[in-house]
């Protein structure tokens, strides 16, 4: 019974130590602290300015050129030298009302009277108005109408002195003509009898006989 007291009292012994043992080594380790360690910072860099990019320029595009009225150019064309007249006095009158065909007779009445845009001018108020007494005729007289002016200033030439004829061309062709006529009706030897020695004798006729003989003024 003794030894088996003892045997108990040995192995409770042992089982404490035992158990001591793993409660030491069950408890944690002391930790040794973890210096901090710092984080690397970023170096600011130079971020680069932007550049402005060029901008296009705008281009001006070109103004179209105004389109010219046919008929309108064609009559300030004729009558430029004429009377004077330009594209804008055409259309000017065109757009108070003239039709072309009455400005292109007022302008063949003009030139025939020897006149120039001013009196184109009157003859066209003269048509609108209908008054032709401030607009004298080669005879001295006045017309009523548009009729009688028409036909005292262009006579029978106002079938062929019209619009038409300028259009077609067909004036200026006329024209081109007359000039030649008028060029070979000029007096011929005008300017060649001075060279030739076929104008007029220096003396009339006898003049130089009369010193050597005939009547003997020249001698005693």
């Amino acid at each position: 019974m003794s030894r088996t007291k003892v045997l108990i009292s040995i192995l409770t012994v042992l089982i404490l130590i035992v158990l001591s043992g793993v409660s030491v080594w069950a408890a944690p380790g002391r930790q040794e602290p973890v210096e901090a360690t710092e984080e690397p910072t970023a170096t600011p860099t130079d971020t680069p300015e932007p550049t402005e990019e060029p901008t296009a320029e705008p281009t001006e595009e070109p103004t179209p050129m105004p389109t010219l009225h046919p008929v309108a150019s064609a009559l300030a064309e004729f009558f430029a030298e004429k009377l004077g007249l330009n594209y804008e006095d055409i259309m000017g009158y065109h757009e108070d009302g003239m039709g072309f065909g009455v400005i292109a007779q007022a302008c063949w009445m003009s030139y025939a009277l020897e006149g120039d845009a001013e009196l184109l001018g009157d003859i066209l108020e003269a048509k609108k108005s209908g008054d032709f007494s401030t607009i004298t005729l080669p005879d001295g007289g006045t017309a009523k109408n548009w009729g009688q002016f028409r036909k005292a200033v262009l006579g029978s030439d106002k079938a062929h002195k019209n619009l038409g004829a300028i259009m077609s061309g067909r004036a200026a062709g006329e024209e081109e003509q007359e000039d030649v006529v008028r060029s070979s009706t000029e007096l011929p030897g005008k300017g060649k009898d001075k060279d030739k020695g076929g104008g007029p004798p220096a003396e009339p006729p006898g003049k130089g006989k009369d010193k050597g003989g005939g009547k003997g003024k020249g001698k005693q």
